[in-house]
């Protein structure tokens, strides 16, 4: 839903830096889509003044130009943008490719910006609706677990920026090991008892290279510290939301992420869900 537009506590916006758009280095952290989403449109007949209402997929096309510049072998740049390669001598090879903005025939306000890929900044005309209105509801079929609360081991450090009612939990399985973690928001809220069973849907997957893996990432680099990822490069895992039921309607109650084997000896396959 657009449930972080709307959410009460405090906002941890640190997946902001894991956006695979600003050049910093190799890419600690990538996310990639695993659900369809639709939106609700409402149209008001002028004639009748009945509303019409229909489900309308929702465009995303972020990861195209992310994967066609990822593969070397394409060197075609859409206009104004500029490929340069990062040089690592003391490893003896050449890094990740970055790509800049320079049009010729207007001001650059990103000109010492170093992007991992090129996108359309100005030149795309956006479709703007302007006869329907959008329900606050999203449709899409999911995938659903549950494990449960770990209230009684060690507790996840915070970031600064959070308040006292804000509390990071690990979640656990049947066994009692740790698989993932939710992030809860507290306030006018008593805290969880240990085992409460957490009903989670997967919103998206991620992967952390924990070779490349830098201090001070913040939420991005949670899933190492929580799980055993010893002898591993590389950390797979889902992002979750912990839901309430309202009807039949689900609401967002908590935001995680789930190692991906736990999840998937556990998920009991996919549902269609309303999210609010």
């Amino acid at each position: 839903s657009w449930s972080w537009a709307a959410w009460h506590g405090d906002l941890d916006l640190s997946a902001w830096s894991d956006s695979h758009l600003v050049y910093d280095g190799p890419l600690a952290v990538r996310n990639n889509r695993i659900v369809d989403w639709q939106k609700l449109r409402r149209v008001k007949n002028k004639a009748s003044g009945d509303v019409v209402e229909e489900w309308n997929p929702i465009q995303f096309t972020f990861h195209k130009p992310r994967s066609r510049f990822e593969d070397p072998s394409v060197t075609e740049m859409p206009w104004a943008w500029h490929a340069h390669h990062e040089g690592d001598e003391a490893n003896g090879h050449v890094a990740d490719r970055y790509f800049t903005y320079d049009p010729e025939d207007r001001e650059n306000h990103m000109k010492d910006i170093k992007f991992r890929f090129p996108f359309p900044p100005f030149e795309r005309l956006r479709n703007v609706d302007r006869e329907g209105s959008y329900s606050h509801l999203l449709k899409g079929k999911v995938q659903v677990a549950s494990f449960a609360l770990d209230t009684q081991s060690r507790s996840l450090k915070l970031s600064s920026e959070c308040s006292n009612d804000v509390e990071d939990m690990c979640l656990m399985d049947e066994s009692g090991d740790q698989v993932g973690w939710v992030r809860l928001n507290l306030h006018n809220e008593q805290r969880p008892v240990h085992g409460t069973e957490c009903e989670l849907i997967a919103i998206s997957e991620g992967v952390v290279d924990i070779r490349h893996l830098p201090s001070g990432l913040g939420t991005c680099s949670r899933m190492p510290e929580v799980v055993n990822s010893s002898g591993v490069s590389e950390c797979f895992f889902l992002h979750v939301l912990w839901i309430d039921w309202k009807g039949d309607i689900a609401y967002r109650r908590a935001l995680g992420q789930v190692e991906r084997g736990a999840w998937e000896r556990k998920s009991v396959g996919e549902i269609e869900i309303l999210l609010g």
